[in-house]
């Protein structure tokens, strides 16, 4: 997915257990046929500490930290292993 970066936010705390927080984006998408949306996003970018893997957490919150939302995400991915396994 194409994106423009509108403003880089000030990171207050840059891990988790897991994971080095290393960008927090105020971002536009662009849609199929290249027309960039109107609304703004937040696009968190992470490393993962022991093999460096990167992940992207796609949010419309702007009351959360970073890592607030990347401990949301996690929450919610062990609810969905859960659930793979009932």
């Amino acid at each position: 997915t194409r994106f423009e970066i509108i403003k880089e936010l000030k990171i207050k705390e840059n891990e988790t257990d897991r994971l080095l927080i290393e960008q927090d984006l105020e971002v536009s998408l662009f849609n199929k046929h290249n027309k960039k949306t109107i609304s703004y996003l937040r696009l968190i970018i992470t490393k993962e500490k022991q093999n460096g893997e990167v992940f992207y957490f796609l949010s419309n919150s702007k009351e959360f930290t970073s890592k607030e939302i990347v401990e949301i995400y996690k929450q919610r991915w062990e609810i969905e292993v859960f659930f793979k396994f009932i």
